[in-house]
This record gives C-alpha cells, sequence and structure tokens, in this order.
C-alpha cells in the first residue's frame, strides 16, 4: 500500500475538474492505497500560489503521484510534476488505466462546459 497524490488540471475547467479527482480517488483506493485529493481543499483561496504550496505540502507526504488527463497543459500539475521529481516521488500513474477513458471524457467535458 502507497500514499498517492492526484495531480491535475483544476483551474478553469467546470467544478475546478473535481469529478476526475474522485474517479481516480476511488480507482485508487480499490486497489488498496490511501489517497491525498487537492479537490477537498476547497476553492474559496484569495490566491492561487497559496493553494499550490498546499497542495504541494500534501504531494512531499506522499510515496507516489498520478496525473489526470490534461495535467500536460496544467501550470499547477507542471508544478507539482517537478516537485515530485525533486523529492523523487514516483508517478505511478498507471493505477489509472482502467478508468482512463472515463477520465478522458470527464476532462474533456469540464473543458466545454466550463
Amino acid at each position: 500500500m502507497a500514499i498517492i497524490y492526484i495531480a491535475g488540471p483544476m483551474t478553469g475547467l467546470k467544478d475546478f475538474n473535481r469529478d476526475s479527482f474522485y474517479l481516480a480517488e476511488l480507482a485508487i483506493k480499490e486497489q488498496g492505497h490511501e489517497v491525498r485529493n487537492p479537490a477537498y481543499l476547497g476553492t474559496d483561496w484569495t490566491r492561487y500560489e497559496d493553494y499550490i504550496e498546499v497542495g504541494l505540502v500534501m504531494l512531499r507526504q506522499c510515496e507516489a503521484v498520478v496525473f489526470l488527463p490534461g495535467s500536460e497543459r496544467s501550470k499547477g500539475a507542471q508544478i507539482e510534476r517537478q516537485e515530485a521529481e525533486k523529492h523523487a516521488i514516483t508517478d505511478c500513474s498507471p493505477l489509472l488505466g482502467d478508468v482512463w477513458d472515463a477520465l478522458n471524457v470527464a476532462y474533456i467535458a469540464n473543458k466545454e462546459g466550463a
């Protein structure tokens, strides 16, 4: 069992792409892992940088990270990727294989619904 952080795009997406984060969380938990999910942090932050910093604190407490669809185009997810590499936190995105198609559909819908 590992503690796994979920990284992915939120800014500018419908409901901050929360449904993708929650689906990923369920898939990871079903495989017996513990999850750190930044989608629970809320959206009433005054500064984007403060939200990112709290997410990075959560990430540094983890052994692994998964990246959701759209992460490659997300400023925050790229910051999280750099932090994970800096701290040798393993990318275990393949754990999302069974739900990857559903995550892609949700990301596209959330992009269009924003």
